[in-house]
């Protein structure tokens, strides 16, 4: 074989998907094959299949988050552009902990960020809604906007360097922020991106299977003149500092309240016990100094209430 020919053959060849992925890539899923650039991780033939009008995965027990779960399977994933908006419509209705489908940003499977749909459970707290999860080095963290059930349901992932915004819309049109988070020290410069749905792992992961149907995804780069719509803003919880925490740090929540003046903050550990509370004066953009004298270690959520969702964030005390 007369190897440098093979090679100007296959580059050749591979020239025209690497420009279209350059500028951006849809699949409508109109087909009962799989387009040219995705691959499966972890494939389970049993649990995936193209209808000819969508991706459909049967969720089975699989997790991400922490260094003991690795083991979602069916992740439908395609190479990244170094910065880009992802979308995707989603039909999905999850009933049990922790059923959640929806976009990920994948470079290993402790390295991630992902957007998800789904029902988390922790102790008395349950959230059923929309969340932004990110994972460095196996130290996973979670922003959650509670009461979002809309079905379908759509998601959105953007990367714009080392910043993750992830989004939800219930008619396509409007689009509103779950959290954004800056995130430096992943061990590859990109990753690749896609799909993913699962029931989550452990003793409390629900056994459950049910059918998570994404209609197209939809990815564009960044800087190429493209302007997304206006996201509209609802009260949440912007970050947690410092995060963890201990006894003696003077923790501080960088809020949003939007323009909900009735907006109030609630801090309970993982029993379901206020600990902590306080209203917010005013609306708009504000940081609020959280008391931790006297707080025993472990795990607390804090919550944001007001509006038509109510964001939380978990925190720990050390």
């Amino acid at each position: 074989m007369n190897r440098p020919r093979f090679l100007t053959a296959v580059i050749l060849f591979l020239l025209p998907f690497a420009a279209s992925l350059a500028q951006g890539f849809d699949d409508e899923f109109n087909s009962l094959v799989m387009q040219p650039g995705w691959t499966l991780t972890r494939e389970d033939r049993a649990h995936w299949r193209f209808t000819g009008a969508e991706y459909q995965i049967t969720t089975q027990p699989g997790a991400l988050n922490g260094p003991t779960f690795n083991n979602v399977r069916n992740m439908l994933l395609q190479p990244s552009p170094p910065g880009f908006r992802m979308e995707t419509k989603l039909d999905f209705l999850p009933d049990s902990a922790f059923h959640n489908a929806g976009l990920m940003y994948w470079v290993d499977d402790d390295n991630y960020v992902r957007v998800s749909r789904g029902l988390w459970v922790q102790d008395s707290f349950a959230v059923n809604g929309v969340w932004l999860e990110w994972e460095l080095n196996a130290l996973a963290d979670f922003q959650f906007l509670d009461g979002i059930r809309a079905n379908p349901i759509y998601l959105r992932l953007a990367k714009t360097g080392t910043l993750y915004e992830g989004s939800y819309s219930t008619d396509g049109i409007t689009w509103t922020t779950i959290a954004s988070t800056r995130i430096t020290g992943f061990p590859a410069e990109v990753g690749k991106v896609g799909l993913q749905a699962a029931n989550g792992d452990g003793t409390l992961a629900t056994k459950h299977r049910i059918p998570a149907t994404f209609d197209w995804f939809h990815i564009i780069t960044v800087g190429i003149g493209d302007t997304p719509p206006v996201t509209a803003v609802s009260p949440r919880i912007l970050d947690v500092f410092p995060n963890p925490a201990s006894a003696t740090d003077a923790l501080a929540a960088s809020i949003d309240a939007a323009h909900d003046a009735r907006a109030s903050l609630q801090l309970s550990d993982m029993l379901g016990r206020v600990v902590w509370s306080s209203a917010v004066l005013s609306p708009g953009a504000q940081t609020v100094r959280i008391p931790t004298a006297g707080l025993a270690r472990g795990q607390y959520l804090l919550r944001l209430l007001g509006g038509a969702a109510t964001s939380a964030r978990l925190l720990r005390i050390n």
